[in-house]
């Protein structure tokens, strides 16, 4: 501690290079090896002063996030049964959904006219001219086991499987949360990962769709 400076100061000196370099180095979401020597040697130059809890967790996060785009798509254990030659690169508890189209309402347009038939009985007379209201929403195929595989997504539930070859996806698109995913044919599936946010997870499955296709 320089003599210029009591011990106070020294603790807010401290306090101010530690939150400089871990604003530096968690500036992209990702703490690389390079990252983490440099976040060492500024602990051990000012004392290893200790982080709080949220500084910590975002230093732990952006690891994993690192470590998700670039380690290698290697295999992992899966609770499924898979084909030979196939391996998981991936697996999580997700909710599946399908993109689906309903009716809200039935407007009836054009000139009609109410004629009474006999007591408390009429009909309309001339065009309905019927106007169907529609709405896209997503139905739940429910809770599962999504495996993201070296040739397919595989989504496994009690009562239903939903597989999607790798080869047969057009598009993509990944949330924090889960990701949506556009076939050749069919409808788009929405997987929605059920523990909530987990970049890891879809940085994983991403790579999985671009790398192994």
């Amino acid at each position: 501690m320089p003599k210029e400076l009591g011990e106070t100061e020294w603790d807010a000196h401290c306090f101010a290079k530690i939150t400089a370099v871990t604003d530096a180095v968690l500036d992209d979401g990702l703490l690389s090896p390079d990252e983490e020597a440099k976040l060492s040697a500024a602990m051990d130059r000012y004392g290893n002063p200790p982080l709080d809890p949220v500084t910590q967790g975002k230093l732990d996060a952006a690891r994993l996030q690192f470590a998700a785009w670039n380690t290698p798509l290697d295999p992992v254990e899966a609770p499924l049964l898979l084909k030979r030659g196939e391996w998981c690169v991936h697996g999580i508890q997700a909710t599946a959904y399908e993109e689906r189209q309903r009716t809200t309402r039935i407007a009836y347009a054009g000139p009609t006219a109410r004629i009474k038939i006999m007591k408390g009985v009429y009909y309309r007379a001339g065009s309905a001219q019927v106007a169907r209201k529609t709405e896209a929403y997503h139905h739940s195929f429910g809770s599962g086991f999504l495996c993201a595989t070296n040739k397919r997504l595989l989504w496994v539930a009690p009562n239903k499987t939903v597989t999607i070859p790798l080869n047969k996806i057009i598009m993509f698109e990944p949330f924090s949360d889960g990701i949506k995913v556009f076939k050749d044919t069919g409808k788009p599936v929405l997987f929605e990962f059920d523990e909530g946010e987990n970049q890891p997870a879809m940085v994983r499955i991403s790579r999985t769709i671009e790398e192994l296709r």
